[in-house]
């Protein structure tokens, strides 16, 4: 790493998250001789434990932590006056250093439809396919036909499976009907229950994007440099041609800048990139000059079209668990359990510091699957009411919990409970105000024809503008059917290809 930057580089990405850290990586190995800039707006976290520790990872996503950013949104009407908060990596390795390490990839149609239905050639499931099985080493379950197994990053089991997961995994199939298959993400295969793979390495450390590709690239080559603690206030053009960025590393500094003799690479992520690219003359033109801003390309849907998943939460009495395999101390940091678990994960890479446990109408319909999965388990003790809609006392839908009504599981066999017309209404306005999203965002700078509104072509150039690339999250333009963690390595591999392909041909 190095304190001070080069005044020029050859090419300059603007983010160090995961596919700034792919691209970086993989430009680095194919040419030695290309000096690469990643500005980074957070810290090195290079060994760091608040990161490569599974187990304390929900300590990275509450406000004031030092990894991540929260964006807050206007309040919304539909969602009775709240507002939607979507958390950010803020760090070297963005996403990849603070996320649940869910490993889920989309299904193969999600990808077609880049292809067929947005009109981009190159992007198809049959594309992508090989960038996908390029970055993994898998040790899972299953065909191993659609993953890879010597990649950069690890996913595993994760190590140990509390109690109350089992349970649920036993109960929730019996009820539900669907069958249990030994891998669900294999491009094909729903509407099934399958173990949780994660993205944690076989040494019991998260398997990030910086510590899998970029730290040993550069303990491998000196061609690229990482420049820390750095805001990217825009990009420098020459017409509409990128030569640089224009960046700052505290508010009370004048501004500095870095010249790119070949390429410029906006990696910010799905908000911040369309913030980076307005700043810079990128966006709808009557926005752009009521702040005063030169245009450089009028494409109005730069920052438009956000997409994210929604996720409704609920909570459940259970009987009490002297196995040692509940989390609550272990959340709670209670020293002497903190002590213990710690001694387990440092010496052995193993322990509960190891793993990580943790539309209105789809919302609603989810809510009801889930509370008649949970009354089926054998630990049901009731509902925990402050988490739950307020429905009217005495229905069936009302929560009940508490020794005073002896609550305990139910048959599998037994009825689902029927909601009346005031429980479906008390339930919508429970979701309204609770709903929230699991900050997957895309499609907030989207691959599409500019006729359709895109703000990229399926090469990732900036429409208007030349030696100017977008590859992030927000050039997907839909969203997928799992985390984002793994299209994102994709789409970063898919970038290095065509950057490297560009480089070539000049």
């Amino acid at each position: 790493m190095s304190d001070t930057p080069t005044h020029t580089a050859d090419v300059v990405i603007v983010g160090g998250g995961v596919t700034g850290c792919v691209i970086a990586t993989r430009l680095s190995a194919a040419q030695p001789n290309l000096k690469i800039l990643i500005m980074e707006m957070g810290p090195d976290v290079r060994d760091e434990p608040a990161v490569r520790t599974p187990g304390i990872y929900m300590n990275n996503l509450v406000p004031g932590a030092p990894y991540s950013q929260f964006y807050i949104g206007e309040p919304s009407e539909a969602l009775l006056g709240n507002s939607v908060i979507v958390a950010a990596g803020a760090c070297v390795g963005g996403g990849s250093a603070i996320n649940w390490m869910v490993y889920t990839r989309g299904s193969a149609s999600d990808y077609d439809d880049w292809k067929n239905e947005y009109g981009n050639p190159g992007w198809g499931f049959d594309d992508l396919l090989p960038l996908f099985k390029k970055s993994e080493a898998y040790f899972g379950e299953g065909d191993l036909s659609t993953h890879g197994t010597d990649g950069p990053l690890q996913a595993t089991y994760g190590g140990i499976v509390s109690k109350i997961n089992l349970e649920w995994f036993k109960t929730a199939p019996a009820y539900d009907g669907r069958p249990v298959v030994p891998d669900g993400q294999d491009f094909k295969t729903g509407n099934a229950f399958t173990r949780w793979a994660k993205w944690i390495g076989k040494d019991g450390k998260r398997s990030d994007i910086a510590h899998g590709y970029l730290y040993p690239q550069m303990d491998r080559s000196s061609n690229i440099t990482l420049l820390t603690k750095t805001h990217v206030s825009r990009v420098l053009f020459e017409g509409d041609k990128a030569v640089g960025v224009e960046y700052f590393t505290s508010a009370s500094d004048p501004p500095r800048q870095v010249r790119a003799t070949k390429m410029v690479v906006v990696t910010a992520g799905t908000l911040s990139t369309p913030q980076i690219l307005e700043r810079s003359g990128i966006g709808a033109r009557a926005h752009l000059e009521a702040l005063g801003i030169p245009v450089v390309s009028d494409l109005p849907n730069v920052g438009e079209g956000y997409q994210d998943h929604l996720i409704v939460k609920s909570e459940y009495v259970r009987e009490s668990d002297d196995t040692g395999t509940s989390r609550d101390d272990l959340l709670r940091g209670i020293p002497e359990v903190m002590e213990r678990v710690q001694k387990e994960y440092t010496e052995h890479g193993t322990g509960e510091l190891a793993t990580n446990e943790a539309d209105v109408a789809t919302c609603k319909w989810l809510y009801k699957l889930g509370r008649e999965q949970a009354r089926r388990m054998p630990s049901y003790r009731g509902e925990y009411a402050a988490m739950h809609p307020s429905f009217p006392p005495g229905g069936e839908a009302a929560c009940k919990a508490g020794p005073r009504y002896r609550v305990g599981p139910v048959a599998m066999d037994a009825p689902d409970i029927v909601y009346s017309s005031e429980d479906e209404k008390a339930l919508e306005e429970w979701i309204r105000r609770n709903v929230g999203v699991v900050w997957h965002g895309v499609a907030t700078c989207a691959m599409r024809p500019r006729a359709d509104g895109g703000v990229v072509s399926p090469r990732l150039d900036v429409y208007g503008t030349q030696k100017l690339k977008v590859a992030d999250l927000s050039i997907c333009p839909s969203n997928v059917s799992a985390n984002m963690y793994s299209t994102a390595v994709a789409v970063g591999e898919k970038a290095a290809q065509l950057i490297l392909e560009d480089l070539a041909a000049v």
